[in-house]
């Protein structure tokens, strides 16, 4: 079979609209311990109450006057599904929540989970919750709460939230204190290089490998030659749908791919550390 080279165009820039995926709620719910939770023993339950904002609710009692606060309340599973391709650019996280009226209850930690476990900064803040329900808001479009993150870290079924709370109430008369979470959410921010409009330079400085280009309807073999790292390998259609991606191993110095086309034109991006490169590949 005979193999055409074509030199690839590296793109130095993208110009690039902001996806987002969510807010998505979570699937699991948990109270287990971490590094803000101490030795406490002190839960919210019925944890899967948190899967929906419905006033149904996962509530926690603290003693009167001894500054308990809980264990580490966790959520998981929230279904996330970002492209391999993607670079993720924040993550923002909403808690619905209250406690009782005159209380003194505040966030004792907020952090994120990396296959379950907790990571970076905690974004807790020092408000009192509210009587009523209402809505936190940590992190934004652009926070990504002191660590990197991939697309497989946000579809890990072990991505989500921990928060603890602490209570500095006193009310003397023994009345224990409720604090409650109806609902967490998440929402990512993102932008995916399979779907941006791209800006090339007209610098020949890569080669990969399409063999046969054209090709007809069927196995198309690519062949890209890679500099030990891992890059990202996707096929698109002229509508930006992905047809096929991959994530290489970084100690591999060839990527030998198979992928099933049906006719027409798609785009071939490959994305490592240097860069990302195009090659347009037809299909007959």
């Amino acid at each position: 079979m005979k193999k055409i080279c074509f030199a690839i165009l590296l793109i130095p820039f993208t110009v690039t609209a902001q996806n987002f995926q969510g807010p998505l709620s979570p699937s699991m719910a948990a109270n287990t311990s971490c590094p803000f939770s101490y030795s406490s023993m002190v839960d919210y339950l019925p944890a899967e109450n948190s899967f929906a904002s419905d006033d149904a609710y996962a509530s926690a009692s603290h003693c009167d006057c001894c500054d308990a606060n809980t264990r580490c309340f966790e959520t998981k599973g929230f279904g996330f599904n970002i492209p391999l391709t993607a670079t993720i650019d924040g993550i923002l996280v909403e808690v619905e929540k209250k406690a009782s009226g005159g209380s003194m209850v505040q966030d004792n930690g907020v952090k994120l989970l990396k296959a379950g476990s907790t990571v970076g900064n905690s974004l807790a803040t020092a408000s009192n919750w509210p009587s009523t329900d209402t809505y936190f808001t940590y992190g934004s479009d652009t926070e990504l709460w002191g660590t990197d993150w991939l697309p497989e870290d946000i579809n890990n079924p072990d991505f989500g939230l921990a928060i603890a709370s602490i209570s500095y109430t006193c009310f003397g008369n023994g009345s224990p204190v409720i604090s409650s979470i109806d609902q967490v959410s998440v929402t990512v921010y993102f932008k995916d290089v399979a779907t941006s409009a791209a800006v090339f330079s007209n610098e020949t400085t890569n080669q990969f490998l399409v063999t046969p280009n054209p090709a007809n309807a069927g196995n198309v073999q690519l062949t890209l030659p890679l500099n030990k790292e891992q890059v990202h390998i996707v096929v698109a259609d002229l509508t930006g749908k992905i047809i096929y991606e991959k994530a290489t191993p970084s100690t591999a110095s060839q990527a030998t791919l198979q992928v099933n086309l049906s006719p027409g034109i798609y785009t071939v991006f490959v994305k490592g550390s240097a860069g990302t490169y195009v090659q347009k590949l037809m299909v007959k």
